[in-house]
């Protein structure tokens, strides 16, 4: 409960600052786990490479670009980070805020996506990325899927994640 006496509850460790929406393409675990793959995408690729396997062995796997950008931007940014709390509003899967995390004292990380949230702490608790490549695939066609734990190297004691938009602030 906050000062104007509103309560916002708690599900799974996650606070809610907004009201949760009805279903929508966000809140769908095939569509997130698209999200996964392309915002952890490099750190996949290396954990494959490290099997023997290429990016291409996997199905669905969007390989092109990269997503060394979200370091990079908070490398350039580190001088305004240092010692800073910040807000990652639309944080998504958590990706810049985990990179935010090694230069703030404090991010947190708000996405109106409950889904979205859940995974980013999940990666948070468990220091993984479970990663399903074929799902929609497997729907249509009866394909296997393939599921990958990524095990990741994050700060993990400076992040807080909350289920929110620019609307509940």
């Amino acid at each position: 409960m906050c000062e104007k006496k509103h309560v916002f509850p708690i599900e799974n460790g996650v606070a809610f600052f907004a009201k949760k929406k009805k279903e929508d393409k966000y809140e769908d675990t095939v569509f997130s786990h698209y999200y996964l793959q392309t915002h952890y995408r490099e750190w996949i690729t290396d954990l494959l490479k490290g099997k023997g396997l290429l990016h291409e062995d996997l199905f669905t796997f969007f390989s092109k670009g990269t997503t060394s950008y979200y370091k990079e931007a908070a490398e350039m940014m580190k001088d305004q980070l240092s010692g800073a709390n910040v807000l990652d509003l639309g944080c998504s899967v958590g990706r810049l805020t985990f990179e935010c995390a090694k230069y703030a004292k404090q991010v947190f990380g708000m996405d109106p996506s409950q889904l979205h949230v859940q995974l980013a702490k999940q990666i948070l608790d468990q220091q993984h990325i479970p990663v399903v490549f074929g799902q929609s695939r497997a729907a249509y066609k009866n394909q296997k899927t393939v599921t990958l734990d990524v095990p990741i190297d994050i700060v993990a004691t400076n992040v807080e994640f909350f289920v929110g938009d620019d609307s509940t602030l």
